[in-house]
């Protein structure tokens, strides 16, 4: 977890969970998705969630909890639309990294 000022970053990780997942593409076709593993990336105000994203782990991949909180992330930031604001949390979440190494 993050936390700066009002706000949080969650992450939560579901390496053992499988579904499927319906996407849409930039121009609007719908695709299925068969997963096995999902990282969820929660954003919170003065506790109120603003914005979420997630990442799902294709059947053919390894599960990978960095490269999912990395993906989970970016998809909730742009979900934001705040550049000055993303370029906070990456900064945070990249000196977080750096720590645990």
């Amino acid at each position: 977890m993050l936390k700066f000022g009002n706000f949080q970053v969650f992450f939560k990780h579901i390496p053992d969970e499988a579904g499927t997942a319906v996407f849409s593409n930039r121009t609007g076709m719908q695709f299925v998705n068969h997963y096995r593993g999902r990282t969820m990336c929660i954003i919170t105000e003065n506790d109120e969630e603003i914005s979420s994203g997630e990442a799902f782990c294709s059947q053919n991949d390894h599960y990978d909890k960095s490269i999912g909180r990395k993906v989970a992330l970016t998809r909730a930031l742009a979900q934001l639309d705040d550049k000055e604001f993303s370029t906070v949390v990456w900064k945070r979440y990249l000196g977080t990294e750096k720590k645990r190494k």
